[in-house]
């Protein structure tokens, strides 16, 4: 029921234009026969809205309200990209800062403006650019989301002075691992 509740309020494609049964079972890595029974429960809760369209059922999450706010709030405390990402940094002693920057960071700081549609990630450390993109690309397929690495060393860091430093460096940021920018 997790991985379906974090499909439908986590995942922006699927929370802004739904899914089927069929995607969101073969996303979940489960059954059809499971799902179904899970979107009938989170629809009966208020958790999910269904349209049936012949003998297809789109789910999407409920409307705003305060339960969508909350398991929103809730899902992102527990599977959202702050912790998968967070499991794939684990023990790697490569990378020293690792930082969400851009949109999602924005929109968790609460920043008005449309849901992100990409997480922007800085590595920096030691890592090769193979690495950071594995790393991101493991933790996409997992979120449902990109992951866009931007990858520095710590001296490359240090010395950036261009906009796209300072920018990161003034707006929201959430810091995953290390000191903050």
């Amino acid at each position: 029921m997790q991985q379906l509740l974090a499909l439908l309020y986590l995942d922006h494609d699927i929370g802004s234009s739904g899914a089927t049964v069929r995607q969101l079972a073969r996303r979940a890595g489960t059954s059809e026969a499971t799902v179904s029974r899970e979107v009938s429960r989170l629809v009966e809760a208020g958790a999910a809205t269904e349209q049936r369209k012949g003998n297809l059922r789109i789910v999407r999450p409920a409307p705003d309200g305060a339960l969508a706010f909350h398991l929103a709030g809730l899902l992102r405390a527990t599977v959202g990209p702050e912790v998968v990402l967070g499991r794939h940094l684990a023990g790697r002693a490569d990378v020293e800062q690792a930082i969400i920057f851009g949109s999602y960071a924005a929109r968790a700081s609460g920043e008005p403006g449309p849901p992100p549609g990409d997480i922007d990630l800085l590595l920096i450390g030691d890592l090769s650019f193979e690495d950071g993109y594995d790393l991101a690309h493991a933790a996409s397929r997992e979120l449902g989301m990109e992951v866009n690495p931007v990858i520095r060393t710590v001296e490359e860091w240090e010395r950036d002075d261009t906009g796209f430093a300072a920018e990161v460096r003034a707006r929201p940021t959430i810091v995953l691992k290390g000191p903050p920018a």
